[in-house]
């Protein structure tokens, strides 16, 4: 074998195919084969893969991230495991703790009051400095994505209207020329959607979400950047109440 050749696959061997599931975080780690055509780093992979277990609630607030068990599971080095638990801890979805390690992150009912009051703040800003920049065009998307979601409400589909909930906030804000703002929006989206799970857990939430993004709409398709402002912080808010309660009640 030729050193160029070598070489070639040393730089392969540090490249992965993205792997549709492909370990299963619930106290093993497994590898499974499902190889689509693209390719991600190794530390790429596993953060994608424990930021979803963390926000589907596979790993629970306070279990530990075993890395030696990561490492000899996955057949990989500890170095691109590390690097995707330091961008988790900037996230903060994970907590290193002196003598005992790297854990899931707890939030307190007083730590999610803050982050939804923050959200509701910073979201609604977003929302009213964006309703003047948002065009028919826009409005159909939104429209179109209102239909879907009905659709969610009505099969009692949770986990793809939480899909489409993202999908239609981000739209609104990204029509607005404050990307930082929308940054730091995103940044705390990280924090809290691991309590996406509100709508399963809340049935009653779902059909009043819809409604809520319904008057959203209209409230743009009037160009009533004050009414949508108070309609954004008003969701929130009460998003923000529901995982409070939903919390409280866990740990009761």
């Amino acid at each position: 074998m030729t050193i160029f050749l070598k070489k070639i696959l040393s730089i392969m061997d540090n490249r992965i195919y993205l792997i549709s599931n492909l370990f299963n975080l619930k106290g093993r780690y497994q590898l499974k084969n499902n190889l689509r055509n693209t390719y991600i780093t190794k530390s790429e992979l596993v953060y994608r893969r424990l930021k979803k277990a963390i926000i589907l609630g596979e790993l629970k607030p306070r279990e530990k991230i075993k890395i030696e068990d990561l490492r000899r599971n996955l057949g990989i080095s500890t170095s691109p495991i590390r690097e995707a638990m330091k961008r988790l801890e900037a996230e903060n979805l994970l907590v290193n703790i002196p003598s005992v390690g790297t854990v899931v992150s707890d939030l307190s009912p007083e730590e999610i009051e803050e982050y939804y009051l923050i959200r509701a703040n910073l979201e609604s800003l977003a929302a009213k400095l964006a309703t003047p920049f948002i065009g028919k065009d826009l409005i159909g998307q939104l429209r179109q994505l209102l239909c879907e979601m009905e659709t969610c409400v009505q099969s009692r589909n949770y986990e793809r209207y939480s899909v489409l909930n993202k999908r239609f906030h981000r739209l609104i804000y990204k029509s607005s020329p404050y990307k930082k703002l929308q940054q730091m929006i995103y940044d705390l989206w990280n924090v809290t959607q691991r309590f996406k799970a509100v709508f399963r857990l809340v049935p009653q939430r779902l059909s009043e979400s819809y409604e809520e993004h319904k008057a959203m709409v209209e409230a743009i398709a009037q160009c009533n950047s004050e009414l949508v402002e108070r309609l954004v912080k008003e969701q929130q808010l009460k998003v923000g109440r529901y995982c409070m309660k939903l919390l409280n009640e866990q740990k009761d």
